[in-house]
């Protein structure tokens, strides 16, 4: 009597622990289905919640307004960040946390009171929320075309400052001129501090910087304009990343005008600048210098254009250093032009244009998914109105495979591209118009896009698992009722 009383309390006990454990397993299954659908519905669900003194909102009129065989892309979030001052969203980066660092220059709708500072700011890159503000603020005008990031976490912000000098006219008498000079500011974000200001010009000439860099030797590279009043030459500089002094400085000078846009290093360890050589007033082709990181000697220089006019903006090096250029090409109108080169040669592999009726542009462009990624600016509307356009093209052939515009009813333009290497995705930085009835303004543009197949194949493998679990579940329970029978 007492062993059967005992052998049904074990057996009780048993049951319960089979139930318990059954229940157990339900509610971690049912725990990661809803935060597995949780997170994968989250990036269509915008948050705007304000983080900082900065200004953010999430774009919902920012939509879809064109595509041409889509690939159906999922905008994980779209925001747009400023105030009251118009911002331009000039370059971006992912940091060594894996957020972005942005970069804008603001200034009042009066644009010749001189009152142009830049802004820095770093932003989530889950959700797109902004982490902390930082303000460059002085008396002197200053803007910001370039950023990038040292090996030891210092963020280098490049550009140009205008400042004030004392000089003699043709009369032998004193005035006040204006001249405009290279410029780099570096910022600690650990210690939240500016931290070094260099900038260098000559007298007389106006220098305008476009684009900066850090080498793998931890150095600062720099590329521009510089304008004389009988010539425009690509001006390249070389800054020590530690002590900010002055390496060596080219100015590349030729007997057409160039204008040097882009600077990128190849896997040559070379320095490649990118921009336009303009031959006369209604000539100009795409210009490429090679440059030798270590003397800033120029090694070669090609150009190429097929067209009248040609503006170069952005340039890509493809893992066997093939050259990806973007910009604008003249045919009926400025069209969107992307052209592949051979490495250190003038040999044309590609060329591909694409357009709407009026002027377009193509401002940056990326390996993406196995193919070229390129955004830029289409005016279908006209000169006044402009949408984001994002190509994706064969890097083999040229061939467009995939093209979508997207904007509001206001203006907006694409600046820059930054590859998402965790999901396949992308981010894009721009500018976007926001203005009313009474007052003009413009914010700083970002967007984060996934495929939406990456999701799908998400929410596949948490099935796979959820089914796995449920298995391993039933295995466990089918062992322990075995024991039981054997008791």
């Amino acid at each position: 009597m007492k062993n059967s009383q005992k052998k049904r309390k074990m057996a009780l006990y048993s049951n319960n622990i089979i139930q318990r454990i059954l229940r157990s397993l339900s509610l971690v299954f049912l725990v990661y289905v809803i935060t597995f659908s949780f997170t994968s519905s989250i990036s269509s669900v915008f948050d705007g919640s304000n983080q900082s003194t900065m200004e953010q909102e999430v774009d919902s009129e920012f939509r879809l307004l064109w595509e041409n065989n889509p690939t159906e892309l999922n905008p994980e979030w779209i925001k747009h960040y400023g105030g009251d001052r118009l911002e331009y969203g000039d370059d971006f980066l992912r940091n060594l946390h894996g957020n972005l660092y942005v970069t804008s220059t603001s200034f009042t709708p009066v644009y010749s009171t001189g009152n142009v500072d830049i802004t820095l700011f770093e932003v989530d890159a889950l959700s797109g929320n902004v982490i902390w503000v930082e303000k460059w603020d002085r008396a002197e005008f200053d803007y910001v075309s370039g950023i990038a990031e040292g090996h030891d976490g210092r963020v280098f912000l490049a550009g140009t400052t205008r400042y004030t000098r004392r000089a003699r006219n043709y009369s032998h008498n004193y005035m006040m001129v204006e001249n405009f000079d290279l410029f780099l500011l570096s910022f600690d974000p650990v210690g939240e501090q500016w931290l070094k200001l260099w900038s260098w010009g000559e007298s007389n000439v106006n220098e305008y910087c476009n684009d900066v860099i850090v080498g793998d030797d931890g150095d600062i590279y720099l590329v521009g304009t510089s304008q004389s009043s009988n010539n425009n030459d690509i001006v390249a500089a070389k800054i020590n990343g530690t002590s900010n002094e002055l390496i060596w400085i080219q100015i590349y000078s030729g007997e057409d005008i160039e204008e040097g846009n882009t600077l990128v290093f190849g896997k040559d360890g070379y320095l490649y600048a990118f921009g336009t050589k303009y031959i006369s007033l209604v000539s100009s082709q795409f210009y490429i210098l090679k440059i030798d990181p270590a003397s800033g000697e120029s090694l070669w220089n090609m150009s190429w254009g097929s067209m009248s006019t040609n503006e170069g903006f952005s340039l890509f090096l493809g893992p066997d250093n093939s050259i990806y250029i973007t910009g604008a090409s003249y045919q009926d109108d400025l069209d969107l032009a992307v052209v592949k080169l051979t490495p250190n040669s003038e040999d044309l592999i590609w060329t591909t244009v694409w357009g709407t009726t009026n002027r377009d542009y193509g401002n940056d462009l990326v390996l993406f998914n196995q193919n070229l990624l390129v955004i830029g600016t289409a005016n279908e509307t006209g000169s006044i109105e402009g949408d984001v356009v994002l190509l994706e093209i064969n890097p083999e052939n040229g061939e467009i495979v995939y093209s979508s515009l997207w904007g509001t009813s206001h203006q907006e333009m694409g600046t820059k591209l930054l590859t998402d290497q965790s999901n396949d995705g992308f981010y894009f930085l721009g500018t976007i118009e926001t203005s009313s009835e009474t007052a003009f303004n413009s914010d700083i543009l970002i967007a984060h896009f996934t495929p939406k197949s990456i999701k799908k194949n998400m929410f596949e493998e948490a099935i796979r698992i959820g089914l796995s679990m449920l298995i391993i579940g039933f295995c466990i329970t089918l062992v322990l009722r075995n024991k039981l029978k054997k008791v």
